[in-house]
């Protein structure tokens, strides 16, 4: 876990670059039929515009929101502190995926017309 204000955001934005472009390539790759290299190439065009909105979410709202829930959910007396790390991911996990889905709507509702 990053421990000062520097090492959080390094760490935030390797970890939404890593998850938005992994989320881009799959959603092309199930608009194309399949994954081909070309998945790989074109999913850059859309993280671009993604990325930053993922980072913002992430690191201003969500990612305060999932902390503040991991900590009600697990107890730092009694569990591993390993759970918290998991909490924490799970949260952010459920509270960015519909998150970015609406992004995505509203940004490329129109896209393939």
């Amino acid at each position: 876990m990053p421990k000062t204000k520097f090492q959080e955001i390094i760490f935030t934005i390797m970890m939404v670059f890593m998850m938005v472009y992994f989320m881009i390539c799959y959603n092309i790759a199930l608009n194309v039929g399949g994954m081909t290299n070309q998945v790989f190439l074109d999913a850059f065009h859309e993280l671009v515009i993604m990325g930053p909105v993922a980072f913002i979410l992430d690191f201003f709202i969500i990612g305060h929101l999932a902390k503040k829930k991991a900590f009600q959910i697990v107890d730092l007396e009694n569990d591993h502190p390993f759970h918290l790390v998991i909490a924490i991911s799970v949260v952010s996990i459920i509270l960015m995926c519909p998150c970015m889905s609406f992004a995505a709507t509203l940004l490329f509702k129109n896209a393939g017309s």
